[in-house]
């Protein structure tokens, strides 16, 4: 969902994988403002419909609908939160992991003391390094720490997403999230894609917000944005460690949590 990558390649002088050009991205590049939220409801939705010449002299036409709320968020107050981090500890991860201490030092500043913070790794099967732990515990870097020198040659994600689940779910009340670090490969435990992407959809179903990050050697990118594109939370690229570092940064400043349930659109 970031059009960096697309950029990026084309102002090295070449063209761009098809596949890069994701569409929530190019839209949220090109973010149309939206009238005021007044239509007396939680939700406003606007349609609105764009038409523009295409090289062959017929139209580009889209229809769309951009949604807003009323809801004044300083007038709420945020519940604890309790987050899971899930890290692919394959060997094809190992350079993203070299950054893993410095992301994680930027996800858990803007956390509050009330807040947890556990650590799951994906290896031959799942291991918790951290248990609910404030995030300030010195315990919590030693966790990091140790993820980013272990190594695997299969990725029991199913496991360890089982897992982060149980661990953020203690308290309904609370903000659930879980952020996945992930090569796509799910080929330990129960070595299931399938199963993987059922599971995510349980705990979005729960309140479970998850996020995905993508990258490393031979990356595949399709289980990590299928958990991405369940709306439950956001799906990353990273192209080094640098961009993990930038990607942690944005999730301990953004809390997601519902301002309206069972909504439709008609």
């Amino acid at each position: 969902q970031d059009i960096a990558l697309f950029r990026s390649v084309v102002e090295t002088g070449e063209v761009p994988d098809p596949e890069m050009l994701d569409p929530i991205g190019f839209f949220a590049e090109h973010a149309v403002d939206l009238p005021p939220a007044d239509c007396g409801e939680v939700v406003c939705a606007h349609p609105m419909l764009a038409v523009a010449p295409r090289f062959d002299g017929s139209n580009w036409t889209m229809a769309f609908v951009g949604l807003n709320s009323s809801v004044d968020l300083s007038t709420r107050a945020r519940p604890p939160l309790r987050v899971a981090i899930v890290v692919d500890v394959s060997a094809q991860t190992a350079g993203l992991r070299a950054s893993l201490l410095s992301a994680a030092a930027r996800l858990v500043t803007p956390l509050r003391p009330e807040d947890r913070v556990s650590i799951v790794v994906a290896g031959d099967g799942a291991e918790v390094l951290a248990d609910s732990l404030g995030p300030f515990d010195a315990g919590l870097g030693d966790a990091v720490d140790s993820a980013t020198r272990m190594t695997a040659s299969v990725v029991a994600l199913y496991d360890a997403l089982a897992v982060a689940g149980e661990l953020v779910s203690d308290d309904p009340a609370n903000l659930r999230h879980i952020l996945v670090l992930s090569n796509g490969r799910a080929d330990g435990g129960l070595a299931s894609e399938s199963h993987v992407l059922a599971l995510a959809e349980a705990l979005a179903a729960e309140g479970v917000t998850i996020s995905t990050i993508g990258g490393g050697e031979d990356y595949e990118q399709r289980l990590p944005l299928a958990i991405g594109e369940l709306g439950a939370g956001a799906y990353y690229f990273a192209a080094d460690g640098a961009d993990l570092v930038d990607i942690f940064d944005l999730e301990g400043r953004t809390a997601l949590y519902p301002i309206a349930r069972d909504f439709q659109l008609v």
